[in-house]
């Protein structure tokens, strides 16, 4: 964009986008970035990595126009996050998670050496309460306790809204002082034009009927140690390796799964849901589905795990099962979710 140009707003049915110049986006604002060059393009993709453009889920507000090359699009909501909570644990939310209230349904890999990750998600719109959040995502993981680093992307239903949101998170203290949803802080650097971090996906999956599902991708540049992100075939941007700890080397652990916050601490459980809101034995079309799930390994190649170690914890609200491997082409796969409160999930 030039200097004379005037920034371009892009008003979609359920967001409004601005299109930013790509050298004045947050990321910019990290003292750690300040001389950063922009990498345009990982060095090379992992072994099996398909590059494509498909955006079926993630351009509605395209439709209405197009951010110009030189700018990235920025969802406006993002613009009344505080400067302070830019800077410091910035959640989505807009409050302070308490880890504690924090309920899962996932699968993990063994204790390794990990280089990056792979996941299609079938794409639902689960029921919230207000100031609580569903999300189905992965998570790349390296070190423990305050030096846990996480870099995390999926889809989230949030407030009570009717939309689910493509998103991204990170963190390298183990969220005590760093890490924040899609760009509202400094660290995150986009370099891609057409897909905006917090916008709605349409259309999403109907239960017993049409499915719809994203690809994501993470996995480490090994010439410059940056963490990639491509969404459907796209490359979105990077997470610096300067700014990061532990995963300057690799990842240690990947997950894979469906995660609540359940802010109810007395009574009755939380009637947020979890992928469908139905459990995993329903199965396809029916039930939460995270499939092909792969690893970059030490060659550097997209590799289907050997095994995948299941965790839910509080099965009777949400659980997860670990599909048949080898059926209906879904490679290493499970299904997950639940009601929340129901006759058998009281608390």
């Amino acid at each position: 964009m030039r200097k004379d140009e005037k920034q371009i707003t892009i008003k979609g049915d359920n967001d409004i986008i601005d299109c930013v110049d790509i050298y004045k986006q947050p990321a910019f604002s990290h003292p750690l970035l300040k001389n950063h060059t922009i990498q345009m393009k990982p060095s090379s993709y992992p072994k099996g990595f398909k590059e494509g453009s498909n955006t079926d889920l993630l351009l509605e507000w395209n439709k209405k126009g197009r951010c110009p090359e030189g700018t990235i699009p920025i969802i406006r909501t993002q613009h009344k996050v505080s400067p302070k909570r830019r800077q410091h644990n910035s959640n989505i939310l807009g409050f302070d998670v308490n880890t504690s209230q924090l309920e899962y349904a996932q699968v993990s890999t063994d204790l390794g050496t990990y280089f990056g990750a792979f996941a299609k998600f079938l794409v639902w719109n689960p029921k919230t309460v207000a100031k609580e959040f569903s999300s189905a995502q992965m998570w790349v993981v390296a070190g423990d306790g305050p030096n846990l680093n996480s870099l995390e992307a999926g889809w989230q239903v949030h407030f009570g809204e009717k939309f689910t949101r493509l998103f991204i998170s990170w963190t390298r203290d183990n969220y005590k002082e760093t890490g924040c949803y899609n760009l509202e802080c400094p660290d995150f650097v986009q370099i891609n034009n057409n897909i905006a971090l917090g916008s709605a996906l349409l259309p999403v999956s109907v239960y017993d009927g049409n499915q719809y599902e994203i690809e994501i991708t993470i996995f480490k540049d090994m010439q410059n140690g940056n963490w990639w992100l491509v969404v459907q075939g796209q490359k979105l941007g990077y997470w610096p390796a300067s700014i990061l700890t532990t995963l300057a080397n690799q990842a240690n652990v990947i997950r894979w799964g469906g995660k609540v916050y359940n802010t109810e601490t007395d009574g009755e459980h939380t009637f947020t849901q979890m992928g469908t809101g139905h459990f995993s034995y329903e199965g396809y079309g029916k039930a939460g589905l995270i499939h092909n799930l792969k690893y970059v390994d030490n060659s550097g190649a997209l590799t289907d795990p050997n095994k995948v170690i299941p965790f839910a914890s509080r099965p009777s609200c949400y659980d997860v099962q670990l599909g048949e491997t080898g059926k209906d082409d879904h490679g290493t796969h499970f299904y997950y979710g639940g009601p929340g409160y129901s006759e058998i999930c009281m608390k």
